[in-house]
């Protein structure tokens, strides 16, 4: 089922007017769109007061990299064999949250043509990702796990001083932004200010699927972002789960309005991000699984078992989804 109206509900068709002018994507949300797919029920009654959220292996394999990039390839759409993943850990991830690109990179026939970077500012989860590239026998030709702490103002000129030997044309991007994609897939995943950095790498060079990390708990049509500022580094080193949650990382409407202004779509919600493709290819997915690009992503979320932390009560999220566009 899908998300149940509050009991004092905005009148229908005024509701549907609005979220129709408000939505960026015209084409109704697919079945593979909500976060856990139209195999699961949104676990959100009405008069619930938690939000039941689960994940496993085989619903990560279904919206995995993996499959994407066999799509492109199975549609005549080179691949370059790159990646940034951008708040990586230790490349893995758990049951609970893989990381989007483990399994194409580690488990895989396709990890072995792959080269690219994995950024953290977490030391020792970088070496345990150094430890998986070294025991696995698909793991990427090349993988630079890189320790620093991203912000939208240091992210360029970091891919360009340590990613650039790695990939050229890194440089010749810096002057003239690439006209094809020529990064296969890009992860930003850094519980802070992951809308601004995101279209900082996406200004410098133009990526073919983007892994998003987006804020479940403010709801469409909101546009929230979190942004960097001089006293960020501050903020950082007091950061934890319980406490800042709520106000790290961007809206779903936010994230859907930049990436459409940067050219890309979204293709669906999977665990903590929002899956984007670039236009040109989306002609190869719409035939792919059989849907229409851009879609609603207001009927998306609403389909949706959303991805929230225990401590944001989720009446709150539903009395804004609803009333905020009536």
């Amino acid at each position: 089922e899908v998300l149940d109206w509050p009991v004092d509900r905005p009148e229908p068709s005024a509701w549907e007017a609005e979220r129709a002018r408000r939505r960026f994507g015209a084409w109704p949300a697919s079945p593979l769109c909500p976060q856990l797919g139209a195999a699961y029920s949104v676990i959100w009654e009405e008069d619930a007061s938690t939000l039941q959220v689960a994940t496993n292996r085989q619903q990560h394999d279904a919206k995995s990299a993996t499959l994407l990039a066999h799509v492109l390839a199975g549609a005549g759409v080179p691949l370059e064999g790159t990646f940034i993943n951008i708040g990586a850990g230790d490349c893995r991830g758990t049951a609970y949250s893989w990381d989007p690109l483990y399994q194409l990179l580690f488990e895989s026939r396709w990890g072995k043509d792959f080269a690219g970077v994995s950024i953290d500012a977490d030391a020792e989860a970088l070496l345990a990702c150094a430890g998986l590239v070294a025991s696995s026998p698909e793991a990427p030709r090349q993988l630079l796990p890189l320790r620093a702490e991203v912000d939208p103002g240091s992210v360029r000129e970091l891919l360009l001083r340590r990613a650039a030997p790695m990939f050229p044309w890194l440089r010749e991007a810096a002057s003239a932004p690439a006209a094809r994609a020529l990064l296969d897939f890009l992860v930003v995943d850094i519980d802070s200010w992951d809308c601004a950095v995101a279209r900082e790498v996406l200004q410098l060079t133009r990526a073919k699927i983007v892994y998003l990390e987006v804020a479940y708990q403010v709801p469409p049509p909101f546009r929230f972002a979190r942004e960097h500022s001089p006293v960020a580094s501050a903020w950082r080193s007091k950061y934890s789960d319980s406490r800042y949650i709520a106000a790290v990382g961007c809206s779903l409407s936010y994230a859907t309005w930049m990436m459409g202004d940067l050219g890309y779509y979204l293709l669906f919600m999977h665990e903590a991000d929002a899956v984007f493709v670039a236009k040109e290819f989306a002609s190869v997915f719409e035939d792919a699984f059989g849907m229409r690009l851009p879609q609603d992503e207001l009927a998306c979320y609403q389909q949706s078992l959303l991805w929230v932390h225990d401590a944001i009560p989720p009446e709150y999220i539903r009395d804004w989804f609803f009333f905020a566009i009536t």
